[in-house]
């Protein structure tokens, strides 16, 4: 039998433990303690033995920098040896003869470098499975909650209370995408304390607890250590929104109901309140999009998102009025934003009723494909407006025409967001 204990002990708390003897013998990478009377020999042999070891019982305990294997019997339960070693492997993750057999090679070796390449294979970690279990930052990881093009989202239990934990992807064999996750969480960083009182402003966005950005363990990660990466990952604490996103509200068939505008209108009014508060703040949110509409629980009906609060998520790509946006949503980004002007906060008016209409529409996605997928920034602004006019034209209830206001070709022409709360006021249920 192994124990697991994970205790983060302190190794000399070892003391209390009632003992004739003890020996330390530093042999290798490894620190050997006796105890008892045994002598060296046999405590090696005991340490490391060639056959089942079903019969032996041992526990592990970790410290920051440490492994400590206590041996013990297990008809007395009385410690007779112990050994420090390295935590250069993760050996929790190996079966006990996978440990027994990292001992010896831990033992009878100084080339610490050839023994971590031999057993990484077998405990190299999986995202983002890998963390279900382990704990970050003091939250126990208890779920997936999500896998986007830039990062995981995880869900995090800590004093009992349920956290959506973000942590960029890193992955090096896609680079370009791995930069780009980083810069992002950098930019964040950087306005994080305002953007975490910011949060406590408003009930429509998601709160930011914490953000936690080491770039030095990031940079040793970009080389190549997973478990860093396991244990101390980039990443932002916020609020758990237990219901997803309002996207969900699609799958399960809500657009179909003859009060969907009003519910449409309800949960657009939501947002701009809380696009008012970022707006005020003097931030744009630059990634509005129904994803990142997030509901505080399950909801069975149409008519419950009339009485709950539907909140704002997603602030990783935020940025201060006028600084330059370094991050789009094709689907929902305005002609401006494609064309990398300064941000202002009439982008988000945009993408707040381009997403409203793609709601109301059922589907998944505003822009056109020759938008999307263009080649040509410049040619970006000319085909919107040929767009526009056809929607313009095709769209029949009053609702549509005016969120087709929200999202007029010019941004000059565009209501603020003081404006459309007002405006969606008259639609909302």
């Amino acid at each position: 039998m192994i124990i697991f204990s994970k205790l983060q002990k302190d190794f000399s708390s070892l003391s209390t433990i009632s003992i004739e003897k003890k020996i330390p013998l530093v042999i290798s990478p490894i620190e050997i303690i006796f105890f008892g009377s045994a002598l060296e020999p046999i405590v090696k042999k005991t340490l490391f033995p060639s056959t089942s070891v079903s019969d032996k019982t041992f526990s592990i305990s970790q410290s920051q920098d440490s492994y400590l294997i206590s041996f013990y019997t297990p008809s007395t339960a009385s410690v007779y040896a112990a050994i420090k070693i390295p935590s250069l492997v993760p050996i929790e993750c190996l079966s006990e003869y996978e440990i027994c057999d990292y001992l010896k090679e831990l033992f009878h070796s100084t080339n610490l470098q050839q023994i971590y390449e031999k057993y990484k294979s077998k405990i190299l970690p999986s995202f983002p499975n890998s963390w279900l279990g382990k704990e970050i930052y003091g939250y126990k990881i208890v779920g997936i909650i999500g896998e986007g093009g830039n990062s995981f989202v995880l869900r995090g239990v800590k004093n009992g209370i349920n956290y959506a934990i973000k942590i960029p992807k890193i992955d090096n064999a896609n680079m370009s995408a791995t930069v780009s996750s980083l810069n992002l969480f950098r930019e964040l960083s950087k306005e994080a304390i305002n953007l975490v009182e910011i949060t406590s402003k408003s009930e429509y966005l998601v709160r930011i607890y914490a953000v936690y950005n080491d770039l030095t363990n990031i940079k040793e990660i970009m080389r190549g250590d997973p478990f860093l990466y396991l244990s101390s990952p980039p990443a932002i604490i916020m609020e758990y929104m237990a219901g997803g996103s309002v996207l969900s509200l699609l799958s399960k068939g809500f657009n179909y109901s003859s009060k969907w505008e009003e519910i449409v209108a309800k949960i657009g009014l939501d947002i701009a309140y809380a696009l008012k508060t970022l707006h005020i703040s003097g931030y744009v949110h630059l990634d509005v999009k129904p994803s990142n509409f997030l509901l505080p629980k399950e909801v069975t009906n149409p008519e419950e998102v009339c009485n709950i609060k539907v909140k704002l998520g997603d602030l990783g790509s935020a940025k201060r009025v006028r600084e330059l946006p370094t991050h789009l949503t094709s689907e929902y980004a305005p002609p401006e934003q494609y064309m990398a002007y300064p941000s202002m906060p009439v982008m988000d008016v945009f993408s707040l009723g381009a997403s409203l209409l793609a709601l109301t529409w059922g589907r998944s996605g505003f822009n056109p494909d020759e938008i999307i997928f263009t080649n040509d920034i410049n040619s970006v602004y000319s085909k919107y407006v040929n767009y526009y006019l056809k929607l313009y034209s095709s769209t029949s209830t009053k609702f549509q025409k005016y969120l087709l206001s929200l999202v007029y070709p010019d941004y000059r022409k565009r209501p603020s967001i003081f404006q459309v709360i007002e405006g969606l006021k008259r639609f909302s249920c």
